[in-house]
This record gives C-alpha cells, structure tokens and sequence, in this order.
C-alpha cells in the first residue's frame, strides 16, 4: 500500500501523459477466440540444447492469400502478460480475424506458463533463458520457414509483454521497426527500492529472474525499458495506457494494476524524449488491467503499425 502511494506521488511530480477519452472500437460479435484453420497453424519450435523454457508453442497467423503467392510479408510478434499462455493474444482477442485485413505474419509465443512467467528473460539463477530462445532460435526459425520480409519486423506487447518486447528491442537495435505497448510495466525501477516492480509482492520468481533490486540493480537496470530508451532510436514506438482508478481490489488485472502502471508511463516518455524517439500515445481515463480494456487499443494501434512496416 505504501509503495502505491508512492508511486502515486512520483507521478504527480512528473509531467503526466496527456489523458484523452477515445470512442472504444469493440469487437464484433462473435470473433474474440476466432482464428480460422486455414490461416491459423500450431506449431513446435525447436529448443536448442541447454536452452530451458516451458512451451516451445507457436501460433503463426497468415495472411490472407499466402498459400498462392510468392511475395514476402512483414512479421508482428505478439509478446503475453504474465502467465499468459502461447496463445493469449488469440484466445483473449479478435486478432485471429483482425489479421486477415494486413499483408503481414503473426506470431504469438510463449512468454512463460504453467504458474511462473518467465519475465522474458534469461534468469538470473539459470533455470530459464527466454530471451535466447526467442531471439536466436525462434525468429529466425520463423525467418526461414517462412516467406518474411527479414529485418522488417513489429511486436505488440501486453502488460508484462510490452518490458520484453522493448527490453528485446533495446538489447538488439533495429530488432523492430514499430513496437506497440499497452498498459506495459515500462519502468521497472521506479521508487526502487522502496517499491519498484509491484509483481515482487505478488511474484517471489522475479528475484530469480532478475534478483534483488539493490544488490542485482544492474540485471534490473537491463530489463528496464526507460534505462536504454536510446536504443530504440529508430524504432516507432507506440504507448498506450488506462489511468486506472483506487478500489478495494487489488488483484492483477483491477484498476489499482492499471493506476500504479500508468504512473510509469511518464518517466519513459520523458527518456524517450530525451533521446529523440518517435512515440505516438493513447491514455484513457479509468480502466481496467484485463484485455476488455485493452482491445480498443489494440485497434487504435494495429493498422498504424502495420502501414509503419509496409513504409
């Protein structure tokens, strides 16, 4: 509680995100969880040796009219929330049926599951190395199977997924050429040590992962997006975010989550910029930490990403 009011305090003294009520745009009926088969494939990627994770599933949505032409597509990687499973973005969305309107590929991966998010990391203490595996295996498995626009990729992140898709972006520059966060935990450092990342009250794992955030602050400081925000230079980031709302609920997905993630959202504006990176923002007021409140904006920013790919 006092690491919220904290967080609350801090944010006052930053210059907030400009707050902006937009007409939702809801899925239609019937289409939330629809992937048609023709265009929806499971498949296994391989998990090289001493590489540890716990899902190598992947979900590649193609474009319409891929099986009977030859021209190459950009790739839109689709990074989960915490202990969401490999196919979150498909099973919580209408992404399945949204992507046939774009010339592009979809990949939704595994971040984690089975009860410990894997924080898109190689962890600390050894037991998991997502980032490997989802940089040096999995996208170029994707490259070679299939007919990709190599080097002229997008990611979408939700929530604990936005830290992976820019912490990814950071680590390699030019990785992504647009980025799209919603609700992202986009400052993981914030008042540390005093509150720092939330999820380190709900989630003992992120000590294993990253490790204490004192004595490790450097690891922290690697998986912080506002940290290297001048590595996404280059890179078309777009921010979007609920203000949230005080209540008695506590929980993951409650508007306190939306509230105390908002309050990052200022100081990595402000580090982006700093270092001249293009950002395009939606903050709402109220909301929820759930994806019935993140759909509007997943529309908002889909086709804005994808015209970044195809430019």
């Amino acid at each position: 509680m006092i690491g919220r009011l904290l967080r609350a305090v801090a944010a006052a003294a930053c210059a907030l995100p400009v707050v902006v009520a937009l007409t939702p745009a809801t899925a239609a009926t019937g289409t939330i969880g629809v992937c048609p088969a023709t265009r929806c494939h499971t498949y296994r990627v391989p998990v090289p040796k001493g590489v540890h994770i716990t899902n190598n599933r992947i979900e590649v949505i193609l474009p319409v009219g891929y099986a009977t032409s030859n021209r190459r597509y950009p790739v839109i990687y689709l990074f989960n929330g915490a202990l969401g499973p490999y196919n979150e973005w498909i099973l919580h969305t209408d992404i399945g049926v949204q992507a046939a309107k774009y010339k592009a590929i979809f990949v939704d991966m595994d971040g984690g599951d089975q009860g410990a998010t894997g924080y898109w990391s190689d962890w600390l203490d050894g037991t998991y190395q997502w980032e490997t595996w989802h940089i040096k295996t999995l996208i170029p498995w994707v490259d070679k199977h299939f007919r990709t626009m190599q080097h002229v990729r997008g990611a979408m992140g939700v929530s604990l997924g936005s830290t992976g898709a820019l912490d990814y972006a950071e680590h390699n520059p030019g990785l992504f050429k647009s980025i799209a966060t919603f609700s992202g935990l986009v400052d993981t450092q914030l008042l540390t040590p005093v509150s720092g990342y939330d999820a380190t009250q709900q989630d003992p794992n992120v000590t294993r992962a990253w490790g204490d955030q004192t004595l490790n602050a450097d690891v922290w400081a690697k998986h912080n997006p506002t940290v290297s925000a001048a590595n996404l230079a280059g890179t078309h980031i777009y921010v979007t975010c609920g203000t949230g709302s005080p209540s008695t609920d506590f929980s993951l997905h409650s508007s306190n989550q939306e509230m105390d993630l908002f309050a990052d959202q200022s100081t990595f504006l402000a580090a982006l910029d700093a270092n001249g990176v293009q950002h395009t923002d939606n903050f709402y007021p109220g909301g929820e930490h759930n994806w019935a409140y993140f759909l509007p904006s997943v529309h908002w920013a889909l086709p804005q990403l994808v015209a970044d790919l195809h430019h």
